[in-house]
């Protein structure tokens, strides 16, 4: 009878934490969506999607630096991965590096033309280094992507 009693309570700590999986897809707690996705890029080094989530994670927190190093991770895995363009762009944009957040940006809209908020982020980067009339045709675009997103 006790080795049910503690095969359940072993059964309930499982569930209660799933692994580094689970955390790795999580988005509720980012530093338990870290650890657990640098378990998983440990066990497979070539993981474009632990890759991506921990670059996500990063950019989450502010730490543009990692997610900018991650998404490159992703990139050289995937070269198709659109997502990791995006995202990347955007950790470029908040670093300042306008330049380099275009290219990201307009590889994500080479490789997914429906992505508004690529064509959004980079309408703002046009105007934030004055280049007003490269930013209205995006803009556009964005919003006849997706007319309800209150962001574009």
């Amino acid at each position: 009878m006790w080795i049910v009693a503690i095969l359940m309570l072993l059964w309930q700590a499982v569930a209660a934490h799933a692994g580094p999986l689970e955390d790795c897809e999580q988005a509720q707690d980012i530093d338990r969506r870290i650890h657990g996705c640098t378990h998983i890029i440990r066990l497979f080094p070539r993981s474009a999607t632990a890759f991506f989530n921990r670059g996500s994670a990063y950019l989450s927190k502010g730490d543009l630096d990692r997610a900018i190093a991650d998404h490159t991770q992703v990139i050289q895995i995937d070269p198709a991965y659109s997502p990791a363009y995006y995202h990347r762009g955007i950790a470029y944009e908040r670093s300042e590096q306008h330049d380099r957040a275009i290219a990201d940006l307009s590889k994500a809209v080479e490789l997914d033309p429906r992505h508004g908020g690529a064509f959004d982020a980079r309408a703002r980067i046009y105007l934030k280094t004055d280049r007003r009339r490269l930013a209205l045709p995006d803009a556009e675009r964005a919003v006849s992507l997706d007319p309800f997103d209150e962001e574009f």
